[in-house]
């Protein structure tokens, strides 16, 4: 099968993408501060471009060292001052050297948390749209004025380094209950000044951050967006209300990354990969905000096969498809989608949403090598294997399935009782981690019809 509108050109802003596929923004993007794991990042990253797509991300930056930096560890700099720091500015413009080279383009994710942080240095907090208590138990202080004023130009110093660190563009993380959405849902912003209550008070502050982006860019850098089309639960935001709000933002912004869900409810809403969500999750969801603005939309979230990409694209619902999990467990995706996507030891591999597991099991389509992977770039493969593991490993575990099993095989509840060949081999002495192995091994089925398998390393 050719995917003709995969493989077609988009034109983000005065930026040509060379096909329709994005890799979704993963590993943290000041991780490069660790020099331990500085060249494993590098080469997952390195691998997504030189797999084949159109833009790599790279994930999850900070704006600042107080109160919007999530994770413990990070060394503090200033991004308005990069020679004070030059070997964190050439560890962080390392990202985009191994990506663009590939012909890819580079895109750094920038994000506060706003009322999910948890302070653990001396001068932070944590601070958002209302008071309130997080869910780590942490009181969150109201923000006023100046302190928009202030993260909005973190966001736009954060911008220019990344411009100055050789990236093609930026994207703002808007969506999944972090500080950008605490504003513009009227679940989480109940404010009773001119920052709460209509849509068009919600998206004063978030609009004021894009805007100051923008200006501190200039116009051809990309700015894009990554938005929640709804939250998923009650008195969340709507698709079409995220929709209304890409419409003001589109003098600032370049293209729009469909999402969904929320920090607090991040399994039952959509924000972390779940084997009971559809794929393709948001793809509907971003045809709605579509309607609402002339720039280039994409959707993210259990996006798993060539064929779902060409058919959202072709029926006109999404111009981009954003892969995340997909490109863990297979880099090489879109240069084997591109070849035809034909069955075989090449093709692209199909995963299912879940995060702990790659598999084609029950799926009615021809059978592909799955492969079991681990949510996060981090815990994934390490650096000192150059090779997969030799030992076989055993295919996925028996969860439920959005497809039917196909009517010549059981499914994978009935394979583990019934079948003791099923069951894993024991943990290989080396390469792999005997953590990640089961202890129950009833648990494992084998629905692919080879009860092992040896995987190929995606690095």
């Amino acid at each position: 099968m050719k995917f003709e509108h995969l493989f077609s050109p988009m034109q983000v802003g005065k930026v040509t993408y060379r096909n329709r596929i994005v890799s979704a923004p993963m590993a943290f993007g000041l991780i490069v501060q660790n020099p331990d794991a500085r060249d494993f990042t590098y080469r997952k990253l390195e691998a997504s471009a030189k797999g084949g797509n159109g833009c790599v991300i790279v994930g999850e930056t900070d704006v600042n060292f107080t109160d919007a930096v999530r994770i413990p560890g990070f060394r503090p700099f200033d991004f308005a001052k990069p020679e004070e720091d030059p070997e964190t500015f050439d560890a962080v413009g390392e990202y985009a050297r191994r990506i663009k080279r590939h012909g890819a383009v580079a895109l750094a994710e920038l994000v506060h948390c706003g009322k999910e942080k948890v302070p653990f240095g001396p001068g932070q907090e944590a601070i958002g749209p209302i008071e309130t208590t997080n869910l780590a138990g942490v009181r969150v202080r109201p923000m006023n004025e100046d302190d928009m004023a202030r993260i909005a130009r973190d966001f736009a110093v954060s911008a220019t380094y990344m411009q100055k660190a050789g990236f093609d563009g930026v994207l703002i993380h808007g969506g999944h209950g972090f500080l950008f959405t605490q504003f513009l849902s009227p679940l989480m912003n109940t404010r009773t000044d001119s920052y709460g209550g209509s849509l068009e008070n919600r998206a004063r502050f978030p609009l004021q951050i894009l805007k100051a982006v923008r200006e501190a860019v200039g116009p051809d850098f990309l700015v894009e967006l990554r938005i929640d089309g709804t939250d998923h639960q009650p008195g969340g935001i709507t698709p079409e209300e995220t929709g209304a709000f890409v419409a003001m933002a589109e003098p600032y912004i370049t293209s729009v990354h469909v999402t969904c869900g929320i920090y607090e409810e991040s399994v039952k809403s959509g924000t972390e990969s779940s084997m009971f969500h559809p794929h393709g999750l948001n793809i509907d969801n971003a045809a709605i905000i579509k309607t609402y603005t002339k720039l280039p939309v994409g959707a993210v979230g259990g996006i798993n096969s060539p064929e779902l990409c060409e058919q959202a694209i072709a029926e006109g619902k999404i111009d981009f498809a954003i892969l995340g999990r997909q490109m863990l467990a297979d880099p090489e995706f879109a240069n084997k989608a591109r070849s035809g996507g034909d069955p075989g030891p090449g093709a692209a591999m199909r995963i299912r949403s879940a995060a702990a597991c790659a598999a084609t099991s029950a799926s009615p389509a021809p059978p592909r090598r799955a492969m079991t992977i681990c949510p996060s770039p981090a815990r994934s493969w390490p650096s000192t294997w150059a090779t997969a593991p030799s030992t076989p490993w055993p295919t996925c575990p028996s969860i439920p399935t959005p497809w039917p099993p196909p009517p010549s095989r059981r499914p994978c509840s009935s394979w583990a009782a019934a079948q003791p060949a099923c069951r894993p081999p024991s943990p290989p002495a080396t390469g792999a981690r005997r953590s990640s192995w089961p202890s129950r091994a009833p648990a494992w089925a084998v629905c692919c019809g080879s009860p092992t398998w040896t995987p190929t390393s995606p690095t």
